[in-house]
């Protein structure tokens, strides 16, 4: 149930939702046309059958094209640097190469096939806890008068303006990112503004969840290739803001229970919606009007009392980015309804949304009384964990940070370690984690931090408030032991 936008500005929202592989959008070449000729790729293969082929993390055993046909028709794969289009031709480019209509099994050269830069997430803990079920469709809020805004598919060109949009607002959502899809590049490639904008996500309190990797139908897909459709996606957002999410969404909200089954062995909750307002059909001035009134006649008929909202939309739709949103969320105040991230309308912990390579979110979570469910992770044999009663859902909602704490270590918001109205952030008396100081720092704009980021500090995020010892706001016992930066964020696992 995603929609997809061209890397030009013209809407192309109509097309995806005729065929979700682009089929019609690559070109049928005569075979005379073809990138490989048959003379040529009978030389090639007979010179060495797999000489070109590059193993990507999966590899699928198919024969190599003799003719330039590939795909699931032929039965065949292109060479190591070739891509096998939506119409089962072998060459290059954006209409040969892109996610998801490259057919990534077949074409090695596919960007679907690239493994982000970053550290392997595989074998990080994977210990499932909370209420909120794993490896299940989730469809529907649990907390009355709640709406969870979520958006997939991006981080995209209209990404920025959405995330104003929301800040003006005051309103937090949720975002599905997408890994490589559209042609835009890995979500971590520092050369490009996604990783700036994914932090930003972040540290303004928005929550960040999977949607896989390049955008593939799951249900279509062997056990091997969905694990690496998530991996590939938690490597890349592991390496911008140094966890991963436990939510995800499945792309074309295709699934089955083979594919809940192995989202749950990884530890994700399968979430949907119950709330579709069909922007990406709708994306022109007239249209957008249709969808509007899909809004408004679900809240003119909701009681905030009973009722709760699980909404999608895509932050590569330029109308819904630009006029649907606004309406939506004008619409759900004016009925008494309050907008949430899908963690929050779930009930679930914030503390429990992301994974970590050490556990330390769910460290965390301990510390300030969540419950746990022990699995057997070595991480549980560190220490006996006393489940206690945790912090009620409005308690969260509602909560913007910690009551300040006395002494040393005390809360970075407390009364000596406040934001002040010009925006900096005065640290008079004692810093978190302890220390003296009367120095006036700058509240980080781009999740940097310390003396070598112009006394940028971490204080004033929510939650990625620890400053690690290379310079980055973040929340794991990388940032807030081992060489955190006193003075710089707060220190310790809950300063």
């Amino acid at each position: 149930m995603c929609a997809y936008i061209s890397v030009t500005r013209l809407s192309l929202a109509a097309f995806w939702s005729i065929s979700a592989y682009a089929a019609a959008y690559v070109p049928r070449q005569p075979a005379a046309r073809s990138s490989v000729s048959g003379s040529t790729a009978l030389s090639r293969r007979a010179a060495s059958p797999n000489a070109n082929f590059t193993k990507p993390f999966v590899v699928d055993d198919f024969p190599v094209t003799e003719d330039g046909r590939c795909g699931a028709t032929f039965g065949t794969r292109c060479w190591s640097d070739e891509c096998c289009s939506a119409e089962g031709w072998c060459g290059s480019g954006f209409l040969y190469c892109s996610a998801p209509a490259c057919q990534y099994e077949y074409g090695p050269a596919c960007d679907a096939n690239a493994r982000p830069d970053g550290e392997d997430t595989e074998e990080w803990p994977r210990p499932q806890f909370g209420e909120v079920p794993y490896g299940k469709a989730i469809y529907h809020c649990k907390v009355p008068g709640t709406v969870a805004l979520t958006f997939d598919d991006g981080p995209w060109e209209y990404t920025e303006e959405l995330l104003n949009l929301l800040d003006d607002h005051g309103v937090k959502a949720t975002f599905f990112v997408t890994g490589r899809n559209l042609g835009k590049g890995a979500i971590n490639d520092e050369t490009k503004d996604w990783p700036r904008l994914i932090r930003r996500m972040k540290d303004e309190g928005h929550q960040i969840a999977s949607h896989t990797w390049s955008h593939q139908r799951l249900p279509t897909l062997t056990k091997a290739r969905l694990r690496q459709q998530m991996i590939f996606n938690e490597i890349a957002i592991a390496d911008i803001i140094g966890v991963f999410p436990t939510y995800m969404r499945p792309p074309y909200s295709a699934s089955n229970e083979d594919v809940n089954e192995w989202l749950g062995e990884l530890g994700y909750h399968v979430t949907y919606f119950d709330l579709d307002t069909e922007g990406y059909l709708h994306d022109d001035d007239e249209a957008i009007e249709e969808s509007k009134e899909i809004v408004r006649t679900r809240f003119d008929n909701a009681d905030p009392d009973t009722d709760s909202f699980l909404h999608i939309e895509h932050d590569t739709v330029a109308h819904t980015v630009s006029t649907l949103i606004s309406y939506t969320i004008s619409q759900l105040f004016d009925a008494g309804f309050t907008p949430v991230t899908v963690g929050e309308c779930l009930g679930d912990p914030y503390e429990f949304w992301y994974r970590s390579q050490d556990a330390g979110f769910l460290k965390r979570a301990v510390e300030v009384g969540q419950d746990v469910v022990r699995t057997n992770y070595s991480f549980y044999e560190e220490a006996p964990l006393t489940p206690v009663k945790p912090r009620s859902f409005f308690d969260r909602l509602f909560f913007s940070e910690p009551k300040p704490q006395s002494g040393s270590g005390s809360h970075p918001f407390a009364a000596n370690g406040s934001l002040s109205v010009n925006g900096s952030l005065s640290a008079n008396g004692t810093l978190p984690g302890g220390g003296n100081s009367t120095k006036t720092y700058k509240p980080t704009k781009d999740g940097r931090c310390g003396p070598a980021f112009g006394e940028a500090s971490c204080m004033n995020q929510k939650y990625e408030n620890c400053c690690s010892k290379a310079g980055w706001c973040g929340s794991t016992d990388a940032h807030c032991l081992d060489g955190c930066q006193d003075g710089y964020g707060r220190c310790g696992l809950f300063g």
